[in-house]
């Protein structure tokens, strides 16, 4: 049976997720007030899990945390609007200059960018999103920090998920990372 949650008034299925062997962690999938995001977010360890609302161009979004300054892993999910002239598909967004992007509003240098196409699930069909991993050093308070995000372009919506953090987060939380980043998804 599902219930409604009284954080943020968001719906929480029964469904978990299996995180990894390895963490024996959880996530349960958890739909935005509107039904138009559900995203595999973490169960306990000290994750705070918030939904966020409309706002110009984004039509809701989520954002869960663990930890403070330099030791902070922040996962974020959100689902924008695109209008029809700024629309493109998987391989045109690789093709973007993510070093200058990612300079100008979190590193002050970075070491490396990768890119690359990789398939997402959306109700049972494989769709294409643009994968990109950053690392380097983030403004201050941050340090070290690396970055994963994937860009699921589904016509006139626009679905961003990532994860920041240190390098160490990262390592020690890559289950759930992959748990945020693959499961979550959009209502099409």
């Amino acid at each position: 049976m599902s219930v409604w949650s009284k954080l943020k008034g968001a719906f929480v299925g029964d469904d978990r997720v299996d995180i990894s062997e390895a963490t024996a962690a959880t996530a349960r999938f958890v739909w935005s007030r509107d039904m138009q995001l559900r995203v595999a977010a973490p169960q306990g360890g000290g994750w705070q899990l918030a939904e966020g609302g409309e706002a110009g161009d984004l039509l809701c979004a989520f954002r869960c945390a663990r930890g403070e300054g330099s030791d902070a892993l922040v996962l974020h999910a959100k689902l924008f609007a695109v209008a029809k002239d700024k629309q493109k598909k998987a391989e045109e967004l690789r093709g973007e200059d993510w070093k200058a992007q990612w300079l100008a509003s979190t590193f002050v240098e970075i070491d490396q960018v990768t890119t690359e196409v990789v398939g997402h699930m959306v109700e049972g069909f494989r769709h294409d999103a643009c994968e990109v991993r950053v690392t380097g050093q983030g403004k201050p308070p941050m340090g070290s920090l690396k970055v994963r995000e994937r860009q699921l372009p589904a016509g006139d919506r626009l679905l961003i998920l990532t994860a920041a953090g240190s390098p160490a987060q990262h390592e020690a939380h890559a289950g759930v990372i992959e748990a945020w980043i693959s499961n979550t998804t959009h209502a099409s």
